[in-house]
């Protein structure tokens, strides 16, 4: 038995907590579920997922972009392929058919506005995966696993399980049950026990935990809260020779302290929501992050909203980046709606963490109103933002006491000149020409100027400036 080999397997966690239309009622645990399950299979000692291949769609609303990024994982994915829904399991046309809702799911329009789960399956079918797994908590979950089930009419309808060898799929309920939640927990009763197993690992069993000695304990745990089975439906390839996680419990491993605390949601979330925030035309509260690497920078974008639910989310994705050590990050908010005081704080954190690790942060923003919220909180004193990912990415690195600080200065928050070392200033002459733009003497020198924030330029600057600009191309010479 083995490990997956993280940087050849992806996985797609969707959850669905909130839902516009109000005869399907929201599922405040399910945030938790992508939460904490993201945390458990990108962790850094005991994951087998990388953070950058572990896409997360936190109360999504477009089919197709959901569709998507189930593609993209599978065809980056060689070793496993990992599908986790969270939220609510719909039955739609005649054949009874298993429906993923989303946030925008209409009761009456089931088949056009929810996921069908046969889609799931095509996907599966096409991708070059050694090993495909499902994990499905939601109800009637298990008509994806190939019951022959009793419709409401007694009809016998068959769905069609995947006939591929590597294939496997765990379900939180048979086909016809309902999925269980409840009040005053973190999680649903089905990703709860799945958590729990994962975090604290089966005494007395051996180091690697398969996916089938996984899905034997969730029954014995189920049996003994006197919930629903769960269902499960593959093959050896995948169930017994690929391992899930190790277990936490053999005396090989030992229980470390996370420097994260994913439970900083809000204890009132889980029993109040903000109801105002979710009739038609409101956006839920939402936020997807993609890790990519593009011409030597480490580029995370964030999709959706930054707000006290995602931060800790967010927080945690960056902590497995910077434990990565890359040389820089380049944070990418072009997408982002929204960044509430704690997105801000998480941000701000983001800075301290890099500075301490010398590692170069830049902000990417082409949105007025994100870049006003940084304006107003002063902190274009503290980040260098781009208007694009591209010309973030493209600028030399600075040295780390000037990244923080240049372009962004003004003109009555600059730096003497006296403060800049002749390093400083043929760094800077460096940075601006790293963009390849013809400029002619007097050019650069405007341009160092106004990156430097200096409202005139009096004969000591201009001859600091000038030798810089001349010894820097003398060098490039």
């Amino acid at each position: 038995m083995r490990l997956p080999d993280p940087a050849r397997s992806r996985a797609v966690l969707i959850g669905v907590s909130t839902y516009r239309d109000k005869r399907l009622p929201d599922q405040l645990q399910v945030r938790s579920n992508v939460f904490d399950l993201h945390g458990a299979l990108t962790d850094l000692d005991y994951g087998i997922i990388s953070p950058e291949h572990c896409s997360t769609f936190l109360n999504p609303t477009d089919q197709a972009y959901v569709g998507a990024g189930l593609n993209e994982a599978a065809e980056g994915a060689q070793d496993l392929l990992l599908f986790y829904y969270s939220g609510h399991g719909l039955i739609a046309t005649r054949r009874h058919e298993l429906f993923l809702s989303l946030a925008n799911t209409e009761w009456d329009s089931i088949p056009s506005s929810a996921i069908p789960f046969e889609l799931v399956r095509d996907v599966f079918l096409t991708s070059h995966a050694k090993n495909r797994v499902v994990v499905l908590d939601c109800c009637f979950s298990g008509r994806a696993i190939g019951e022959t089930l009793s419709s409401p009419s007694d009809d016998i309808v068959a769905i069609h399980q995947v006939p591929v060898s590597g294939a496997y799929t765990i379900t939180a309920t048979s086909g016809n049950a309902v999925a269980k939640s409840e009040t005053g927990h973190r999680n649903t009763v089905f990703t709860g026990s799945l958590l729990s197993v994962m975090n604290y690992g089966i005494p007395e069993e051996q180091s690697l935990l398969s996916f089938g000695r996984v899905y034997r304990e969730l029954t014995r745990l189920a049996k003994e809260q006197g919930q629903p089975a769960p269902q499960s439906s593959g093959t050896d390839t995948a169930a017994e020779t690929l391992a899930l996680v190790p277990n936490r419990a053999h005396e090989r491993y030992r229980t470390r302290n996370s420097e994260l605390n994913l439970s900083e949601i809000p204890a009132e979330y889980f029993t109040k929501a903000n109801k105002s925030s979710f009739g038609p035309g409101s956006p839920t509260y939402s936020c997807d992050i993609r890790v990519r690497e593009e011409n030597g920078w480490v580029v995370t974008s964030i999709a959706g909203e930054l707000d006290v639910y995602s931060a800790p989310w967010v927080r945690a994705e960056f902590v497995h980046l910077v434990r990565r050590r890359p040389d820089g990050v380049v944070l990418d908010l072009s997408m982002t709606d929204f960044i509430d005081s704690t997105g801000f704080g998480v941000i701000a954190g983001m800075l301290k963490r890099c500075r301490a690790h010398n590692i170069s942060l830049r902000l990417a923003i082409n949105t007025e109103r994100i870049t006003k919220q940084f304006r107003v909180m002063g902190l274009t004193k503290v980040f260098p933002i781009y208007g694009s990912v591209a010309e973030a990415c493209f600028r030399a690195k600075l040295p780390e006491h000037l990244e923080g600080s240049i372009p962004v200065r003004s003109p009555r928050e600059r730096i003497p000149i006296q403060a800049y070392t002749t390093q400083d200033l043929r760094a800077v002459a460096r940075w601006i020409a790293s963009d390849n733009k013809e400029r002619s003497h007097d050019d650069m020198l405007r341009e160092m100027i106004r990156v430097l924030g200096f409202s005139r330029a009096g004969p000591r600057i201009r001859s600091s400036l000038e030798q810089a600009i001349a010894d820097e191309h003398v060098a490039a010479a």
